[in-house]
């Protein structure tokens, strides 16, 4: 950008003495390197002439001139304010002295680059390009200038992605990613250096990915992420930048003590969003809805009443815990009531952990994904009736199992198949005949 007053907010009679600082006159003499303020004096095709409260006027190059771009130099009008430097105290053929605007950008540019390292401003870039030693950021805080971002201080996750033997297979696919950087060192106008370390602004990165995601989670949406960190109550899950929590409920339908049980930091673990709280900055993620409703199949296949094999699995003092063998994500549990017909204090004192028995099926509440379970019942004559039911259809299933299984023969009933037919050349033999050899 080019500093530039309008000339319009300026009378025209005007000194531009007037609103340079006061010196004597001796002081006023330019020096190499010096910024000084003038007021645009004459355009030409070649050159600008400023008034630079001195004898002489500033003179803007022809070579600064032509490199200008077209806009930069419309915008230049006679009158106008602008910011120059002193380029030397040496005054051309034609008595006038060398000033730059160029100069004036460029250490003003490497100023604002010395504030974003001083204050470590985490600045958001793109990709542009690559070569051996790293990756080349452009961002619009640098205005123009390229940073070079050194592979020992890319991100951990674009680390990780580094694979190959060329510059072009570890970074090429990265061109165009968008990376958050802090400056690492004091920029370097001399040697046109500027450092910057993605590592450095890992948690403003992590923040500026964790708020992209949140504003594209909704209930309801499914993503495979990776779990990230395990805990006593659950497991969090990084769903693209954001992470979530799978509580302990929500890892498994079956009963599990702590999430080591299922799941291990690294795995790639598919889960839904059940809710996304934007104030609180938390998502609550489950993985057990994934997969089909062990207890919907359980409810379809049992009924209340019927008698099932289990095994102890946790021992309380108000009631023993049991899987069913036959679907073993589910777990019921069986009330110290329900465990002998004499009073029970502890549920230790009438089964063990790990035993397998038999029991029944008090109340399937499909609802509240409870069974209810019973060891004194299990011979009860009160069910006598629909024992004798469960067990009658029991027999018709097995029996109609093995009818199922027996061969038909060649008019479609039940039986051995008929002896084949023998060939036309009467050397055909009945199955199951010995033949001649053997007589």
């Amino acid at each position: 950008m080019i500093d530039i007053s309008p000339a319009q907010n300026e009378p025209e009679d005007m000194d531009v003495t007037a609103w340079l600082p006061d010196e004597k006159p001796e002081d006023s003499l330019p020096k190499p390197g010096e910024m000084r303020q003038g007021r645009i004096a004459r355009i030409s095709p070649t050159e600008i002439l400023i008034e630079i409260g001195t004898k002489s006027e500033g003179v803007l190059s022809e070579q600064e001139l032509a490199s200008l771009p077209q806009a930069q130099r419309a915008a230049l009008q006679v009158g106008a304010v602008v910011t120059v430097e002193v380029l030397g105290e040496a005054e051309d053929d034609d008595g006038r002295i060398l000033v730059s605007m160029a100069r004036v950008r460029e250490v003003r540019h490497w100023g604002h680059l010395d504030e974003l390292f001083d204050n470590q401003v985490a600045i958001t870039g793109e990709i542009v390009h690559f070569n051996k030693g790293g990756l080349i950021v452009s961002a619009p805080e640098f205005a123009g200038q390229r940073a070079f971002l050194p592979s020992s201080q890319v991100g951990l996750d674009r680390h990780q992605r580094a694979v190959g033997s060329t510059p072009a297979e570890r970074w090429g696919s990265m061109t165009g990613e968008i990376v958050v950087v802090k400056i690492l060192e004091k920029p370097d106008a001399e040697r046109n250096r500027l450092i910057v370390s993605e590592r450095a602004a890992n948690k403003e990165a992590r923040a500026a990915r964790r708020k992209q995601a949140m504003d594209a989670i909704a209930p309801g949406q499914v993503y495979t992420g990776r779990v990230v960190s395990i805990s006593s109550f659950g497991a969090f899950v990084d769903i693209g930048g954001a992470d979530g929590l799978v509580h302990l409920s929500e890892l498994s339908w079956r009963h599990i003590d702590h999430p080591k049980e299922v799941v291990r930091v690294g795995q790639p673990l598919q889960v839904k969003v059940l809710s996304v709280d934007f104030e609180r900055q938390r998502i609550a993620l489950s993985s057990r809805v994934i997969e089909q409703n062990p207890w919907e199949a359980f409810a379809g296949k049992f009924q209340d009443g019927q008698l099932v094999r289990a095994k102890i699995t946790r021992l309380t003092k108000f009631g023993a815990f049991a899987t069913i063998s036959a679907a073993p994500e589910i777990e019921g549990l069986v009330h110290v009531s329900e465990l002998a017909d004499t009073p029970v204090e502890h549920a230790r004192d009438a089964v063990s952990q790990g035993e397998e028995l038999t029991l029944r099926i008090l109340k399937i509440e499909l609802g509240q994904q409870r069974v209810r379970l019973s060891l004194r019942a299990v011979a009860s004559a009160n069910y006598a009736e629909q024992d004798y039911a469960f067990y009658m259809a029991a027999t018709d299933a097995q029996g109609a199992a093995a009818e199922a299984a027996v061969p038909e023969n060649s008019a479609g009933e039940p039986g051995a198949p008929e002896a084949a037919e023998p060939d036309a050349g009467g050397g055909g033999q009945a199955a199951g005949e010995p033949s001649d050899a053997g007589k």
